[in-house]
């Protein structure tokens, strides 16, 4: 058995009287009564929390404490239950049964010695116990968008959330069921957003809606809306890209094939034809059935060896369809080593001036080349007017000159990316330089007002955007966002809203900006530094991504990149052998997690924790508190140590009450958290709520939610910490008759039978692809877990099934009441006899619950366990300079999507890549233990169909890693940038969890990015 080893007093809910006022360290005393908030009703069999301002900040926990009084009498008479806590907020189980009316009142205790006994309660809240169900009013303005999708492609089906009143337990969580009419039948599902996405084959469908309160009533069916899905006769998509032809003559090969995916709906009749060159193309003509691949081989007929590369094109035609595949070739004498370029990736981020690059023949034989420019936008030319691809001689330096033509480009504003690749006869593999052009700068409302939100259209909420210098001042931290409209038919109006970060002891300095844009059609947009290239802002701000259409969505990545190559190259970032960096530059990322509308800490879930935090000589931890709902809040943040006692900053207890803006963030960073005095383990925050703002109904309707970034202070590459309610760390999913915490419809056919079920996380300890300079990285996994249970130990296994199907399974793991613990490398720490230090795993983690033979307490749990971790390496030349990482959290299968869950398991994510820049992994891990058959859709920016579909199946429990592009969807294309990945479930009961893993060529850095839901608006 392993136990986390700490001398902390056990502190149990306790029935044992304590009167008197608080007592305050160094023995002065204040008879001053906290502020008790909770909720207004609940009903039988509902557990709910109370909080209060923490009017004695500076006590010590082990011994001076809350102590909670709940009666049934206004006068507290017998009986009475008392409860003890450490904290401001606390969860109070339900109330005995027969209870109409429970009233409660808090206090300090021990007693004040020199003041009177009398203790100073609060105030006494009352609360409801209600059997009430009202009804819920009906659901108005139902809505599909596009009317009329196309096959296979994303369309949202939204409505206009109605008040539930102040009573109802809906206002804490509405809940809507739809009811889908489709040719394979009739099914009900439940959600907890007034919007879902869908993804189908043609076809005739039907949705009705009505709002549920969580008691049972329900709200009337909306009117039917229909859909008709249409089908998509003429479409293809090129999947194998032809390379340049460089045969070595006499008897050199002389051919490259390429092929094409239907991706119809009906059958598709081609014809192809050779324009320009010494080119044949075969077949010249065949039928390409639905969604199937034929290829066609091009040959360079040449007579004899030219002084240039020959460029032509092979033309595709269907009916009045054309597509257009460039080809070109050259036949050399000799092969040679491959030609390099000399200098570094080119962006065009404001001009598009020329800008010079060399390629550079280093050997000492003549070096024949071809090259293939891809991105429309890029124009090359030669400084001496001569054809740039043309041979090169010994020791050549070419200088050429590379431009970008706008008017060519796909958008008018936003990055697009391309490359120009250069194959060399004799190698298989070109050398390519990025190419990127931000585009020019977009323009500003002239007024920056926040938009009215939608109420069925899209609120996308990120904490902070980045444009600034890190504390090394050798990095620069910049926010790519990329935003889609997944509707294939319709344009939308998006608005970005940025709001200068705020610190806590103050407000935002600077005014908000605001730029409104529109996407057309099925677009994929890419803002390489949103805050600076769009609003000109150089700091941190917060971002509000606002739409009408509902089919709007975006996906987020905070890089941090090399300020000057000589500073990196100090930090051994890159390749002491080159100077170039021709695939892009070097960036370290994380996701930018999406907040959705009314997440976080508010009334009716009074706290949050904030775990895994670091502050040491290695890393350092900045906390950003982002309100979600649109009313100024105020929250209680603190800080624990691993041992859970509240940490000190100097001689005061870290204890800040906060006041977040209205959709705004408040950034606290390391030195206004922790002093200079280093913590170490695994310190944790709390947030609780205090008051907010009200609603035009009179309810506290603010919400802030917490996260924090952990950064290395070596490679100042970082980690998001997402912050959890305890509520929400729990096995059994929420009694039916409580408020919702999650998007399960009911425990009727719920994954294990509605019981307990298990959590999970990816665990990975394998040695890596090459970094930069050349070593091979070893990949682990640092988990920390974190108790917030402030009475009760916790007791729990892990499960490692590797990649192999091995199955390992831990000693029992011992964490006490609020500690927290981190393992450095979790797979050699808990299973060190078959984990060796060279052993190359992967796969999940599985803890599972047990329940004790009296069927209510746990043997083994994880509830109240919060699992933060993180996937790092340090340098593999120098350890000392820090880690490459990305991190993630643990989810349960309520985090997940199936088709009896939100969005009937349709998940995307935007910006995926296969380039010289970067690459991306998938993984698809079913957590519901059941079979899931799911669809795995690539779209390229601005097409209305997907440039590949596949299925993969997905056994119960089953955990799928691998290269998106070319792994799992058969792709041989080069150069793919802010490509959108949609995932769907299409057959089995089982629920998957889908993230991406983009990861930088030059660094090796990856950034796990989560597939989330389809539609606009939503977090976790």
């Amino acid at each position: 058995m392993i136990r986390i080893q700490h001398v902390l007093p056990v502190l149990l809910l306790m029935s044992v009287a304590a009167a008197g006022n608080p007592v305050v360290r160094g023995g002065s005393c204040s008879p001053k009564a906290p502020d008790v908030s909770g909720p207004a009703s609940i009903r039988p069999g509902q557990s709910y929390t109370l909080s209060w301002n923490d009017v004695m900040p500076e006590r010590d926990p082990n011994t001076e404490f809350y102590w909670v009084e709940r009666s049934p009498k206004p006068d507290f008479s017998e009986p009475v239950e008392k409860f003890r806590t450490s904290r401001s907020a606390i969860q109070l189980p339900p109330v005995p049964a027969g209870v109409t009316a429970v009233y409660h009142r808090v206090n300090l205790a021990p007693v004040c010695p020199n003041l009177p006994s009398a203790p100073a309660f609060s105030k006494v809240l009352d609360v409801r116990v209600t059997n009430d169900c009202p009804v819920p009013e009906a659901v108005q303005q139902v809505a599909v968008s596009p009317a009329n999708p196309l096959a296979f492609t994303t369309y949202v089906l939204s409505w206009d959330s109605p008040y539930c009143g102040a009573l109802s337990s809906c206002a804490y969580g509405k809940r809507y069921r739809i009811r889908r009419v489709a040719p394979t039948g009739t099914r009900d599902w439940v959600i907890y957003a007034s919007a879902t996405s869908l993804s189908d084959p043609p076809g005739d469908y039907s949705y009705q809606v009505r709002l549920e309160d969580t008691c049972g009533a329900a709200g009337p069916w909306s009117a039917p809306v229909p859909v008709k899905v249409q089908g998509v006769p003429v479409s293809a998509a090129i999947v194998s890209e032809p390379r340049p032809i460089l045969s070595i003559a006499p008897n050199g090969r002389n051919q490259t094939t390429f092929a094409i995916r239907n991706t119809g709906t009906e059958s598709l009749p081609v014809t192809a034809t050779a324009d320009g060159g010494p080119f044949l193309v075969e077949p010249s003509a065949q039928s390409i059935p639905r969604g199937e691949t034929r290829s066609f081989t091009v040959t360079l007929s040449a007579p004899s060896i030219p002084d240039r590369p020959w460029h032509g094109r092979v033309i595709l035609r269907s009916g009045s369809a054309a597509m257009e595949v460039p080809v070109s070739g050259m036949v050399a004498r000799d092969e040679a080593p491959p030609v390099e370029w000399g200098g570094d990736a080119v962006i065009f981020d404001g001009a598009t001036h020329a800008t010079e690059r060399t390629l550079v023949n280093r050997s000492d034989v003549p070096a024949v080349i071809a090259a293939s420019v891809k991105g429309a936008f890029i124009t090359v030319e030669s400084t001496d007017g001569a054809p740039w691809d043309r041979p090169m001689n010994p020791g050549e330096v070419r200088v050429l000159r590379i431009s970008a033509n706008r008017s060519l480009r796909r958008a008018s504003i936003g990055t697009e990316a391309g490359a120009i690749e250069v194959y060399t006869a004799g190698q298989s593999t070109p050398n390519s330089i990025r190419v990127i052009d931000d585009g020019p700068s977009v323009s500003l409302a002239s007024s920056a007002v926040r938009p009215e939100p939608p109420s069925k259209g899209t609120r996308i909420l990120f904490a902070s955007t980045a444009n600034a210098i890190d504390v090394s001042g050798t990095g620069r931290y910049t926010t790519e966002v990329w935003i889609s409209n997944s509707d294939a038919l319709n344009e939308a109006l998006v608005t970005l809203f940025f709001t200068p970060l705020g610190k806590a002891s103050a407000g935002s300095e600077a005014p908000p900006r605001r730029a409104d844009i529109t996407l057309m059609p099925g677009e994929t947009r890419r803002f390489r530094n949103v805050l600076g290239q769009v609003a000109g802002l150089e700091g941190a701000a917060a971002l509000e991504i606002s739409s009408p259409s509902p089919s709007v969505s975006a996906t987020s990545v905070v890089t941090s990149t090399p300020v000057v190559y000589e500073a990196a190259n100090r930090k051994r970032r890159l390749d002491e052998s080159a100077n170039a960096l021709p695939g892009g530059f070097p960036q370290y990322g994380f996701e930018m997690r999406p907040i959705a509308p009314g997440e976080g800490v508010k009334e009716g879930s009074a706290s949050f924790f904030l775990s895994g935090l670091r502050h040491d000589a290695r890393r350092r931890t900045n906390i950003l508190l982002t309100e979600t709902s649109g009313y100024q809040t105020t929250v209680l943040l603190k800080l624990f140590d691993s041992r859970g006692r509240q940490i000190y900053a100097g001689s005061e207890p870290v204890s800040t009450t906060v006041t977040v803006p209205a959709l705004s963030t408040v950034q606290i960073n390391d030195a206004d958290l922790f002093g200079s005095a280093a913590q170490g383990g695994a310190p944790y925050a709390e947030v609780s709520f205090q008051t907010s703002e009200r609603d035009k109904f009179g309810v506290m309707a603010g919400a802030v939610m917490p996260i924090a970034t952990v950064i290395d202070q070596g490679t100042q590459d970082a980690s998001l910490r997402i912050g959890v309610a305890a509520t929400a760390l729990d096995p059994l999913p929420p009694p039916a008759n409580s408020p919702a915490v999650s998007r399960m419809p009911s425990v009727n056919g719920l994954p294990f039978g509605g019981g307990a079920a298990p959590l999970l996380f990816p665990v990975v300890h394998a040695i890596g692809a090459a970094l930069t300079t050349g070593e091979k990285p070893l990949w682990r996994t640092r988990v920390t877990v974190t108790n917030v249970n402030e009475n009760q130990e916790r007791r729990f296994r892990l499960k490692f099934r590797d990649q192999n199907q091995v199955e390992y399974r831990s000693p029992v793991v011992v964490l006490p009441a609020t500690a927290s613990t981190v393992f450095e490398d979790i797979l050699e720490e808990l299973f060190p006899d078959e984990i060796l230090p060279e052993t190359a795993v992967f796969g999940p983690i599985t803890i599972e619950p047990v329940k004790a033979s009296d069927g209510v307490s746990w043997t083994e749990t994880w509830a109240d366990v919060d699992v933060q971790t993180e996937t790092y390496t340090p340098d593999p030349v120098n350890p000392g300079l820090g880690d490459f990482k990305t991190g993630m959290e643990a989810y349960s299968y309520r985090h997940g999507y199936s088709s009896f869950q939100s969005n009937l398991g349709t998940v995307q994510i935007e910006g995926a890549e296969n380039s010289s820049g970067n690459r991306t992994n998938l993984v698809l891990q079913e957590i519901g233990d059941s079979l899931c058959d799911v669809a795995i859709s690539a779209y390229r920016p601005g097409s209305l169909v997907p440039i590949a579909t596949v299925s993969r199946k997905i056994p119960p429990f089953g955990y799928i890693s691998g290269e998106l592009f070319r792994g799992f969807l058969g792709l041989d294309l080069s150069e793919l940038s802010d490509v959108r990945v949609v995932v769907r479930q299409i057959d089995g009961d089982g629920v998957f969890m889908a993230f991406a893993s983009k990861i930088n060529m030059q660094t090796g850095d990856p950034a796990n990015v989560f597939l989330r839901p389809a539609t606009a608006g939503t977090g976790r």
